[in-house]
């Protein structure tokens, strides 16, 4: 009698477990969806965006048109590709998502390729993005220096702090592209490679897969959630001096709100990294036996 109370609540447990398996399942595939359509779209904006401040620069800042309008069509194309690529798939295999087998062969596909000592050629689409996000925040971070500086009316109390605040947003964006630049410059003069080592990679890797430490997740969570509050209070500061805030403000104040509603998330309920994503080991393959006789 025991054994089959046992048993049942043994079953019970494993129901309930699958249950929350699925619900976790389908909240992640939900999420999924959701930035599936939410990145493209904002790309499209950014893109159309820049366009139409590029068309605004002249005289002495045509350099900074062209450098908007290159900005404005590598960002379309990734808006495009990342339409593009769901449809495609899901048209060969009907599905818009990459499936957990699929995603664990590409991400062995994308270590056998990466690294310094590789051809370059396999691996160079792995690293259009990061240049790409590289490039969209060096752009981003020196557009706001600009518009920082061209503040009409910088006498007033005012306009000097939406200066300071603007030159405290440009160096928090610019601080990721100063240190890819000098991490690439580094590790060229050590190894002669601007592409990271394969020891470099793999310890990288490790650091990724490790739980982050609750201190870091708070420090993500308060950095985000500040940032959120600055572009949320440029909008309202324009408001109340009753100038109508550009669009672009707002969609920037909606973005930040929804990386740090992630991050808030990570503090309440850390989740998997994605560098922690399994690796199915390699079969050993063994010789064909010799016919007997």
């Amino acid at each position: 009698m025991g054994t089959q109370k046992k048993a049942g609540e043994d079953a019970m447990a494993e129901t309930h477990k699958d249950e929350a398996a699925q619900e976790h399942s389908a909240g992640k595939r939900l999420m999924s969806n959701f930035f599936m359509i939410l990145i493209p779209a904002v790309l499209a904006y950014f893109s159309v965006r820049l366009a139409k401040d590029a068309l605004a620069f002249t005289g002495e800042l045509l350099w900074l048109r062209g450098t908007l309008f290159a900005l404005s069509g590598l960002t379309m194309f990734s808006a495009f590709w990342l339409v593009v690529s769901p449809l495609r798939r899901k048209f060969k295999t009907g599905r818009f998502l990459l499936s957990p087998a699929e995603r664990m062969a590409r991400l062995v596909e994308y270590r056998s390729k990466i690294g310094a000592g590789k051809p370059f050629g396999p691996q160079a689409k792995y690293w259009i993005l990061p240049f790409f996000l590289i490039a969209v925040l060096l752009g981003l971070g020196i557009l706001t220096v600009v518009f920082a500086f061209s503040i009409c009316g910088c006498s007033d109390r005012f306009s000097w702090q939406l200066r300071t605040l603007l030159l405290l947003l440009a160096a928090a964006v610019l601080v990721i592209p100063i240190w890819f630049f000098i991490k690439t410059v580094q590790r060229k003069l050590k190894s002669g490679s601007f592409l990271p080592s394969q020891e470099e990679l793999a310890k990288s890797r490790a650091n990724c897969a490790k739980p982050k430490p609750l201190w870091q997740r708070i420090l993500f969570a308060v950095l985000f959630l500040g940032v959120a509050v600055l572009y949320t209070l440029g909008p309202i500061l324009r408001h109340l001096r009753h100038r109508p805030p550009m669009d672009s403000q707002w969609v920037l104040a909606v973005l930040w709100w929804i990386i740090a509603a992630i991050w808030i998330r990570q503090l309440i309920r850390p989740s998997a990294s994605p560098c922690a994503l399994p690796i199915a080991p390699e079969q050993p393959q063994t010789p064909p036996e010799a016919p007997l006789g």
